[in-house]
């Protein structure tokens, strides 16, 4: 492996590292909402419920970025992930808000 392959390797592992640390983060505040569950709306709620969608769909997708092989391919993970993320965040950041957390 060329030395440029090895320094995109490891920079690759990093986001990768990075991204499975904001989905521990969304998966605690996730956590924190739900024991306010009864506290809530029922649109709050279904923001809960699909926020916990989007959780598991960010998860699978780390998943798939970390076994890709093609360059493409992780490229349009990587995208769908920062999609991904920025959508939960900011509902997490909502519903946090408004449950006074």
């Amino acid at each position: 492996m060329k030395e440029d392959e090895k320094a995109i390797a490891a920079r690759e592992k990093e986001i990768i590292l990075l991204y499975r640390s904001k989905l521990r983060e969304l998966e605690e505040d996730y956590a924190s909402l739900v024991k306010k569950g009864d506290r809530m709306t029922t649109g709050d709620k279904k923001k809960l419920a699909k926020l916990a969608e989007k959780i598991e769909r960010m998860k699978e997708i780390v998943g798939e970025w970390e076994r890709a092989q093609e360059t493409e391919r992780k490229n349009t993970l990587y995208r769908m992930c920062v999609e991904i993320y920025s959508q939960t965040k900011g509902v997490c950041e909502y519903l946090k808000e408004k449950s006074g957390e």
